[in-house]
């Protein structure tokens, strides 16, 4: 045979390969040791190829890498014993290993009966073996494989063992003195966060991975939870959660034992979450090593490192990683365990602040209510306590009767709802906004209320508290206030309003007794058997005022008599009686408002601006008398006004005001037994123009009016009527033949004008 056969003849005589024996191990690495054995071994043989396959027992896997191409697949344990007891050959085996292994490396068919395939076993056992599989276009016969290759497989396990050896004692080295100072490192590291990443860190840094994450372990949910990822850039990743049993992590969660995948996503050894592997995919992951982290028989998490490359883990770095993992698990429980320390601790000094802040605001509390108790009692009054208390709390602050009207503000308002509030409170007149209202029913049913605040009419928020008395709502409170720090001054709050509240109902005492000596002045100045003149001068005078100067009598008609809603509308319209300068006093007299005027009032257009924005919509009838200079002249001129009011009924959404004093007649028709008079004078005067069609009769009526007003000038008449001079010669004409020639004679004008103004007054259809 040749040269070949000569070979083959020194290597059964125990001839090593010179080249393998010259071969420098020291300065090689793993891939061109390999290497140089299969073209040794192609070149001793005259095999076409040869290529080695390394076997981990630790994770069941037979992996190879050729012409830079990974390979891999599972091998159990007990086929791996078998595949490594002795050569086989293929085809002629019976193994369906060495099928399997021979196409993975040469890419053959079962159908091959031309080429001869042999798989020679390097070392046995161990936590790295190697088998080596040739192919070769001649017949290899059974009986040869031992005889024609054990002395080159005895050389080339000598010389592959050694350097694992040598370059296993190199990493453990290298991996001891980088395991030993992670475990002093993250040791070091409290805080669990920072152990967490010290952790993937050092896990990436031992193995050169460059994807590493920690999943822990959730044990109410019975699930695996991403904690931390390096290397990765998707936000998915770190919200990925696993049921203990799915998945790589779930598997190594139950089964305590480390697992490894070169292709995970077609990888069928383990249930697959459509969610994880959409994850997985967008990252580019193809290999992935688990490891448990477990500390005294209890699992606290999962380890992964992930390369984007299909690669193999060797025993040392799995070794190396489970140190390293074991460490993690006890530095993320002595984590854990500081974690709930300084929670603990937290919440320990946050309890400690909290009952310092109480006791600090239980002080402020007890030294604001001293302070107001004392303002109180030295009789400052609600205006002094709330001058106190906005500026003690640095505050805006209104309160509101219970008709939720102003009594007393104090501080600066800052927007237009606090604007709104100082001036006029919260109308009810129109629909307040929802939130107001809502706070409204609240204090309605004695609970404090909270506005938020609402750009751009509310710019802070709102507190309103009920004043009570007796359970009785007196009025409420108002505090403009930052959320936290109203949340601060509640008890302070509740303090002051307990004062106030004392202090309103103090002031609502006094001022029912002022308005009740009010009435009973007024009752007794109106009766028809009223006490001595001097008596009542002298009880006016204890109310402040002059009864012995004139003054007008002011009778307002059309107030509800009865019932909640009529008590705060007559208090209203009573208030804004009062508030004009000129009232001397004035009370009701069950829904009939009395007032007396100063006869200095003039100008009677300011009552009806004051009395039209209090009357929420009512119809009023205000009847003001001529200036009474005696006693007994209020008792005649409230008669008067009681007649008026009955001929001239309050309209719905009307005011009507009569100043008697620019018509005195009128107080002498409508003395008592009057008003049948007045009503045959005005027939008298101006009954024929009742014949008339109505049309006609108000065209008519007007432009007499319009003659009468002009001083009987036609032309100033047509003026003031819009119309032609002849219109009004025509209409002119009209009355001279339905009144009489001398209609507008001087001596007629006194009843026209007395008798169109009472028409005016008994038929006010304005």
């Amino acid at each position: 045979m040749g040269k070949p056969e000569a070979r083959v003849g020194e290597a059964a005589a125990g001839l090593l390969s010179e080249r393998l024996a010259l071969l420098d191990i020291v300065g090689a690495d793993v891939a061109g040791l390999e290497s140089a054995v299969c073209n040794e071994a192609v070149a001793l043989f005259e095999f076409d190829r040869a290529v080695i396959w390394r076997y981990s027992t630790t994770l069941g896997t037979l992996f190879s890498e050729h012409e830079g191409e990974f390979r891999g697949m599972s091998v159990s344990q007990s086929a791996s014993a078998e595949l490594f007891e002795r050569a086989h050959l293929w085809p002629g085996g019976d193994m369906e290993i060495v099928r399997r292994v021979a196409e993975s490396s040469f890419g053959v068919g079962a159908d091959r009966r031309d080429r001869s395939y042999a798989l020679l076993p390097l070392a046995g056992g161990g936590p790295l073996s190697r088998l080596l599989a040739i192919e070769s276009s001649k017949e290899l016969a059974a009986e040869d494989i031992e005889r024609r290759l054990s002395v080159f497989g005895r050389q080339a396990n000598v010389l592959l063992s050694t350097f694992d050896a040598l370059d296993r004692s190199r990493r453990n080295e290298v991996h001891l003195e980088a395991l030993n100072r992670t475990a002093s490192e993250i040791a070091s590291v409290l805080e669990l966060e920072n152990v967490l990443a010290a952790i993937t860190e050092r896990a990436r840094e031992l193995v050169g991975a460059p994807i590493a994450y920690l999943l822990l372990v959730d044990e109410e949910q019975g699930e695996v939870v991403m904690r931390i990822a390096q290397g990765v850039s998707s936000a998915a990743f770190l919200g990925l959660r696993l049921a203990i049993g799915e998945g790589v992590g779930g598997r190594v969660a139950r089964q305590l034992e480390p697992f490894y995948t070169t292709d995970y996503l077609n990888d069928t050894r383990f249930d697959h979450d459509p969610h994880v592997d959409e994850v997985v995919r967008a990252e580019g992951i193809k290999s992935i090593l688990s490891l448990p982290m477990h500390v005294f028989g209890k699992l606290v998490g999962v380890m992964h490192v992930a390369d984007s490359s299909s690669r193999a883990f060797d025993a040392d770095e799995i070794d190396v990683l489970l140190g390293l993992a074991r460490h993690a698990a006890l530095a993320i429980r002595n984590a854990a365990l500081y974690d709930g320390a300084q929670r603990a601790l937290l919440a320990l000094e946050e309890s400690n602040q909290a009952v310092r802040e109480q006791n600090e605001r239980l002080e402020r509390a007890q030294s604001v209510h001293r302070q107001l108790s004392e303002i109180v009692l030295a009789g400052h009054g609600l205006a002094g306590a709330i001058r106190l208390m906005a500026k003690a709390l640095d505050v805006t602050v209104c309160i509101l009767n219970d008709a939720n009207r102003p009594l007393e503000t104090g501080g600066v308002p800052t927007d237009e709802f606090a604007r709104r509030l100082f001036e006029r409170g919260i109308a009810e007149r129109g629909v307040p906004r929802a939130s107001v209202q809502e706070a409204l029913d609240k204090l309605d049913v004695l609970e404090v209320a909270r506005l938020s605040a609402s750009p751009p009419t509310r710019l802070s928020s709102w507190i309103a508290m009920p004043i009570v008395a007796s359970g009785h709502l007196l009025g409420s409170m108002w505090v403009e206030s930052a959320d936290e720090r109203i949340d601060q001054e509640t008890d302070l709050l509740e303090q002051a309003v307990r004062v106030l509240g004392l202090e309103l109902l103090r002031e609502q005492s006094v001022a029912e007794v002022s308005r009740r000596l009010r009435r009973e002045l007024i009752d007794e100045l109106l009766s028809p058997h009223a006490a001595g003149g001097t008596d009542l001068v002298r009880r006016a005078q204890d109310h402040g005022f002059d009864l012995r100067s004139p003054h007008h009598l002011m009778v307002i008609f059309g107030v509800p008599d009865s019932g909640v809603v009529a008590e705060r509308m007559r208090e209203r319209i009573l208030e804004a009686v009062r508030s004009y300068p000129f009232t001397d006093i004035a009370a009701d007299r069950g829904g009939v408002i009395v007032a007396l005027l100063a006869e200095s009032a003039k100008g009677h257009e300011k009552v009806e601006s004051l009395l039209d924005a209090a009357r929420d919509d009512l119809g009023l009838v205000a009847v003001i008398s001529a200036p009474c200079t005696a006693p007994r002249d209020y008792r005649s001129a409230y008669a008067i006004a009681e007649r008026i009011a009955r001929l001239f009924p309050p309209r719905r959404r009307r005011l009507t005001i009569l100043p008697l004093e620019h018509a005195r007649l009128l107080g002498l028709i409508f003395r008592e037994g009057g008003e049948s008079e007045c009503r045959e004078f005005v027939d008298a005067v101006l009954g024929p123009l009742d014949t008339l069609q109505a049309e006609q009769r108000d065209e008519l009526v007007r432009t007499l009016d319009a003659y009468v007003a002009a001083d009987r000038r036609p032309a100033r008449t047509a003026k003031a009527l819009h119309v032609h001079v002849n219109t009004v010669y025509y209409r002119l004409k009209q009355l001279e033949s339905l009144l009489g020639p001398a209609f507008g004679s001087p001596d007629k004008m006194l009843d026209l004008r007395v008798a169109l103004l009472a028409r005016r007054l008994l038929n006010d259809d304005s």
